[in-house]
């Protein structure tokens, strides 16, 4: 016969009904209806006497070693089950190797590993060395040209002409914008743009000749750009943009052009844009050095063999800088150029 050990209010086992044959006993020798206190009611089994609070404490106890096992043993055997993680395996030691080899193939061409002094050709070098022998990648290049827009700072100059010559400083006061068009040494009279100089009627009082003075107002919408305001003052036949800042800063507009201009194309300081529109008659001399050169370059990739080919991983890396800035001059690439991993 299965004796059955009845709850009543326990908060382990709260209305469950236990036999023997669960608990792992034998058949109770003989169950006693008679009451022994709080304990409630006594039962022989095994040899000893057995209350409810005893079979609760039973049960308890052994949860608790069950519990502990499982905490130990669970972690051990998934650190020995499981792979390792990928970023178990990266070192911080290795990476600062190679940023080092890095650094030393930059020091062997001028400071710098540009794409046009030869450091960026002997980076995609040194990756490509470092993945050869990897049997899981199968290395490719993909040879493509871009367009590298380069300014010589020691060589553009902006002044106010009259009544008085004030030469502005380059980077603190003015700025040659991305993809202008160079010139030589130029004097004009300045022609102030009404409005924001988002729409061609803010250009009607522009005399072919002078030089447009904008006021830099740009949308996130893209229906207000720099771009559009050097193709309203290039259709008046202005010889010349200068767009001043209108963000609150003492910074000049640094404005990127997505099209190489057709006119020369400046940003200076708010303080300057006021002060220039305050100026009867007010001249400006300018120059630009700057040139658009298309460069062949070249990305490498290394893609893994296994996997599925329609479900790929990207992670990107540059091998050189996107702005180069050097003594005398600065260079914008109209693409980036990065070395590509590719996991599928």
């Amino acid at each position: 016969m299965a004796t059955t050990v009845a709850h009543e209010q326990s908060g382990l086992i709260d209305g469950a009904v236990l036999t023997t044959a669960e608990l792992g006993m034998p058949e109770a020798e003989e169950a006693s209806g008679e009451r022994q206190g709080p304990g409630g009611r006594v039962y022989r089994c095994c040899g000893r006497t057995w209350t409810r609070r005893s079979v609760v404490a039973l049960l308890g106890g052994v949860s608790a070693v069950v519990a502990v096992a499982l905490f130990v043993l669970i972690p051990v055997l998934l650190y020995y089950t499981l792979p390792v993680s990928y970023a178990q395996k990266i070192q911080a030691g290795s990476i600062v190797r190679r940023l080092e080899h890095l650094q030393d193939i930059a020091d062997e061409h001028n400071g710098t590993r540009d794409d046009f002094s030869g450091g960026y050709a002997a980076s995609v070098e040194y990756v490509e060395d470092q993945l050869k022998d990897n049997s899981h990648l199968r290395l490719e290049h993909d040879n493509f040209t871009y367009e590298l827009f380069d300014v010589v700072i020691a060589d553009c100059s902006l002044a106010l002409a009259t009544p008085h010559t004030v030469p502005f400083a380059y980077g603190s006061e003015f700025l040659v914008m991305w993809y202008s068009a160079p010139a030589n040494e130029t004097t004009a009279p300045i022609s102030i743009v009404t409005g924001r100089g988002c729409e061609e009627a803010d250009f009607a009082s522009l005399r072919a000749g002078d030089i447009a003075l904008v006021p830099g107002y740009v949308t996130a919408d893209r229906t207000c750009t720099h771009d559009l305001k050097v193709q309203y003052a290039n259709s008046k036949g202005a010889v010349a943009v200068v767009v001043y800042n209108v963000e609150g800063t003492d910074k000049p507009t640094n404005g990127y052009l997505l099209d190489a201009a057709p006119i020369p194309a400046l940003g200076v300081t708010n303080a300057i844009g006021l002060l220039l529109a305050t100026i009867p008659d007010a001249q400006l001399s300018f120059k630009v050095s700057s040139a658009n050169t298309i460069i062949q370059s070249q990305n490498m990739y290394a893609k893994t063999k296994e996997g599925d080919s329609k479900t790929t991983v990207i992670v990107g890396a540059h091998l050189d800088a996107i702005v180069v800035r050097r003594s005398n001059a600065q260079s914008f690439y109209k693409k980036p150029l990065m070395t590509k991993v590719l996991n599928k």
